[in-house]
């Protein structure tokens, strides 16, 4: 260089990769079999370097694959549970040295899902709980055991929750334990336990109706009683139950046979020996304790009784020879099983006399056993029909009937109390026919739902030929109806010359409440019907009908007197018709409304509320609101929307029947316009109200 200066021209070193761990470095999964790293550049990989990383704790690596930086290296075998593992990597000519450390997860703990206490024995799954996600397979069910003769059979196994099934019967008031030992991923649980809920029952004794007969030498005596014990559970130690049965307080008669019925928790008594005539008798349970820790109490009160003569129901039940219902005892045994099941067929009933009751009545079918006979009772009376069943369903003098008819029956003073399907001829009426049905003087009926004066509910049945008359108290919290709560057909049927007449102490209340009908749903046609009877209630109340909820349904040629009051905010009041969807034809309402609240909503002299699909012809209404004092309405409150057209008449104070055009109609004229039959109604003449003949 002529300046004499010198430069240096060597090759500079490409800097190495530098290597990082992208596996979890805490909770590795045992089950992954594959560690990934991940490199800053691309690298020269091949197999040989796989000597060049290593990992400590007895682990070793089976081979890797790389591609695009990233380094996967496959384990041998399957890591430890909390276990802490060293990776090294040192030597790669194209890498820095580095050392990751990666901790595994440790195993699950378990837990008793299931209550520990009051655990139910019969129908529940035991069920543990684990703290994350186990490798569950089907041979994980052979680490887990009970104690107490109780052996697990089988476990299903989802998120976390194993549900587990087993073999053998729970003990009341007995703790099992659970063990889990040596399950894959699970720390071992001996402490898993539980105590099953005790029982405490008391034993309720019944007996069929005796059959008395004379013997040979004329004495009077009973022929092989039988009486049935339900223990409210099933017996696992009969013996000892049989021991605890005392005829007198003495053991039974060597000559009873028990027998016990899984299904109804019951032993039948059968005593294969006459008991004496006239003469006073005491079965009884003294307490024990079951094998399975069920603790049976004494009998609360023995069953005391005393042999009376025989009262055989004479006949074959055909219907050219039905069976004749003389007493009450009759009545009663309409619900026995043996000698006759008089449930099982249907038998053909005729009452012979007046039966006046003297006990609390137990009603003939219930909802698993229906009466499906034929009882006509020959226009003669059954009274005091006393039932107190404020939590029972099915209620009345017929509980629930099926494809049978009832016909010329009188009810005399009915007081009921049930829950939901109670009336005072039948608590529910399926596919049958009822007919020339009356009851007078006092007829009382409280519920809940679905209760009515006659009939709790009416399911596809036909009604005809009804008069409910005198003091009648219907007080039902929803469905309430003097004649019915609530109709469901399926299929059309119909309601037809039914009226009810209450004196001035006589109330319908309830929502969905009507003078004849709470609710109707379904298929019906209603025709020649009246009611006059108060009606008190909230929502959708009507003189006749409360609600009806059906395109199917036809009302015609009947009529409401009933006054109706208001309460609470009341909402969709008719005089005929609270709400209404079907057809209304030849009908109207007199009588009156009374809002005793602010603000009431879809108030009208005939209907309250009117669907807009529904048919309303040769329909009026005389019916006058008034509202009472401190409490204040505007007139559009009180009436069904104007939107809707509906031909409605009305009276006015002079007795001359308008449209709603104003158009004036008297005497043929209006007889004309109306186009009422006159083989149905009397009184079709000016300025008077018709009436339904017969």
């Amino acid at each position: 260089s002529s300046t004499g200066s010198t430069t240096d021209t060597g090759t500079e070193t490409e800097p190495k990769a530098t290597v990082s761990l992208n596996s979890p470095a805490t909770d590795f999964p045992v089950t992954d079999s594959t560690i990934e790293l991940e490199f800053s550049k691309d690298v020269p990989w091949i197999q040989t370097d796989e000597t060049k990383i290593t990992i400590d704790n007895n682990a070793e690596f089976s081979g890797s694959s790389y591609n695009n930086k990233i380094l996967n290296l496959y384990l041998r075998n399957r890591l430890n549970y909390d276990s802490t593992y060293k990776i090294s990597i040192s030597n790669l000519d194209y890498a820095e040295d580095n050392s990751f450390t990666i901790t595994t997860e440790g195993k699950a703990s378990v837990s008793l899902k299931s209550v520990s206490e009051n655990f139910p024995v019969n129908g529940a799954a035991i069920e543990l709980e684990f703290s994350k996600d186990i490798p569950w397979n089907i041979d994980s069910i052979r680490k887990i055991t009970i104690d107490n003769d109780v052996t697990i059979t089988g476990g299903q196994y989802f998120n976390k929750v194993l549900s587990l099934s087993f073999s053998g019967k729970l003990n009341y008031s007995k703790r099992y334990n659970i063990a889990v030992a040596d399950l894959e991923g699970v720390i071992d649980n001996n402490q898993l336990s539980f105590t099953t809920h005790s029982l405490n029952v008391t034993p309720i004794i019944s007996s069929s109706t005796q059959n008395i007969a004379p013997n040979t030498d004329g004495k009077l005596t009973i022929l092989q009683p039988k009486f049935f014990i339900n223990f409210g559970k099933e017996i696992a130690n009969t013996d000892l139950a049989i021991s605890s049965i005392k005829f007198n307080d003495e053991a039974l008669p060597q000559s009873c046979n028990v027998t016990f019925d899984t299904a109804s928790k019951t032993a039948t008594i059968q005593f294969t020996e006459n008991l004496n005539e006239y003469t006073e008798y005491q079965l009884s349970v003294v307490g024990f304790t079951d094998d399975d820790g069920a603790v049976i109490n004494s009998t609360a009160s023995a069953l005391n009784f005393k042999t009376i003569f025989p009262e055989n129901i004479l006949g074959s039940g055909t219907k050219d020879d039905p069976f004749q219902i003389f007493t009450e005892n009759h009545l009663k045994k309409l619900n026995e099983t043996s000698p006759i099941n008089y449930l099982s067929d249907a038998y053909y009933f005729k009452q012979m006399e007046n039966i006046a009751l003297r006990e609390s009545w137990n009603p003939i079918g219930k909802e698993t056993s229906p009466f499906i006979g034929h009882y006509d009772g020959n226009n003669k009376e059954i009274s005091n029909i006393n039932i107190n069943q404020s939590s029972n369903s099915y209620l009345g003098l017929f509980g629930y009937i099926s494809n049978s008819s009832l016909s010329n029956i009188i009810i005399r003073n009915v007081n009921i109390s049930g829950e939901y399907y109670t009336g005072s001829l039948v608590g529910y009426s399926e596919d049958s026919i009822i007919n020339n049905i009356k009851t007078k003087d006092n007829l009382t009926i409280n519920g809940t739902e679905d209760c009515g004066g006659l009939i709790g509910e009416i399911n596809n049945s036909d009604i005809s030929n009804v008069s409910i008359e005198g003091t009648i108290k219907i007080s039902v919290t929803y469905d309430s109806g003097a004649l019915s709560g609530y109709i469901y057909n399926t299929s059309e049927h119909s309601i037809t010359n039914c009226s009810v007449i209450g004196d001035n102490t006589s109330f319908v209340t309830g929502e969905n409440a009507g003078g004849l009908i709470g609710y109707i749903s379904g298929k019906l046609n209603l025709s020649k019907c009246y009611s006059k009877i108060p009606v008190t209630g909230t929502n959708k109340l009507g003189g006749l009908i409360g609600r009806s909820n059906s395109t199917n349904s036809i009302i015609s040629n009947s009529y409401s007197d009933s006054s109706i009051t208001a309460n609470s905010s009341a909402s969709r009041v008719g005089g005929l018709v609270g709400e209404f969807k079907g057809t209304l034809t030849n009908s109207y309402a007199s009588g009156s409304i009374f809002l005793n609240c602010e603000k009431a909503s879809c108030v009208g002299e005939t209907i309250g509320f009117l669907d807009n699909t529904s048919t309303v012809s040769n329909t009026f209404s005389s019916v006058g609101i008034s509202v009472a004092e401190g409490y204040s309405h505007t007139s559009s409150e009180h009436y069904v929307p104007s939107d809707v057209n509906i031909p409605l008449w009305w009276l006015d104070s002079s007795g001359y029947i308008f449209n709603t055009s104003g158009t004036n109609y008297v005497s043929e004229g209006y007889k004309e316009s109306l186009n009422w039959d006159s083989d149905i109604w009397d009184n079709l003449i000016e300025g008077k109200f018709p009436t339904l003949k017969n």
